[in-house]
């Protein structure tokens, strides 16, 4: 996972520096970038996950996944299109569709109250379909956006007696969630038809449930903050 980080990283940072040449060809004139069309990108950076899971009877009385964690990468394609308005605004629908590489498996504390418990977290694929409503200056471009995004999540929780699983405590989830996400970043326009950004994406799935193997009820929360970097190019129609 570290070499992909690596590579992702390297790869960004080779566009970004080839595009930054691009800027003698820049729009210089305040206001005189516009914004209006169709366009295709890439984005990468890093997913910060959590998870948390409750329920009474749990892991043999031991009542929480109290706080999981992963750090990981994330990248994939960016869709959309904006319409530059008056007054400097402008709004857009916009799409990402990629990888999100979180999978973390933890044992005992401090993710538990015992040190006898497991759980894992998992999610792979992710797509968003979002709003943006942004304000421009110069080559500028500065947005906030909001949406529906999917991801692809497996959750696995158990009670473990030594190095076995308790079937009675087992419990897991594997679906693709529906969750909303919510975020902001600024775009610069480096030539008529590139430009580069920088972004934060929160991603919520709300509240999941499952049972147990005893029938008990689960209660399964997971979160997800995104910082990525992109390019995006704006198609000639």
């Amino acid at each position: 996972m570290s070499h992909i980080k690596v590579t992702a990283a390297s790869v960004i940072s080779a566009v970004m520096i080839g595009s930054f040449s691009s800027f003698g060809t820049a729009q210089e004139a305040a206001g005189a970038y516009d914004w209006t069309g169709f366009y295709v990108g890439a984005h990468a950076g890093a997913a910060m996950a959590r998870y948390r899971a409750s329920g009474a009877g749990f892991f043999d009385g031991d009542t929480m996944v109290k706080d999981l964690k992963d750090t990981a990468f994330i990248g994939g394609l960016t869709f959309g299109y904006n319409r530059q308005l008056m007054n400097n605004m402008v709004v857009g629908l916009e799409s990402d569709i990629g990888f999100m590489g979180v999978s973390k498996r933890v044992e005992g504390l401090p993710t538990f109250d015992d040190t006898d418990n497991f759980a894992r977290l998992k999610q792979g694929f992710y797509m968003d379909v979002t709003g943006r409503l942004g304000f421009s200056y110069a080559s500028f471009l500065f947005y906030g956006k909001g949406g529906l995004v999917l991801s692809r999540i497996r959750l696995e929780a158990a009670d473990l007696d030594g190095t076995s699983i308790d079937a009675g405590d087992y419990t897991s989830v594997k679906k693709t969630r529906a969750g909303y996400t919510v975020g902001g970043g600024v775009e610069y326009a480096i030539t008529d038809a590139m430009s580069i950004k920088a972004e934060y994406r929160y991603m919520d799935f709300g509240r999941i449930s499952s049972t147990n193997g005893d029938g008990n009820n689960i209660r399964h929360r997971v979160k997800d903050h995104a910082i990525t970097v992109g390019v995006n190019y704006k198609l000639p129609y």
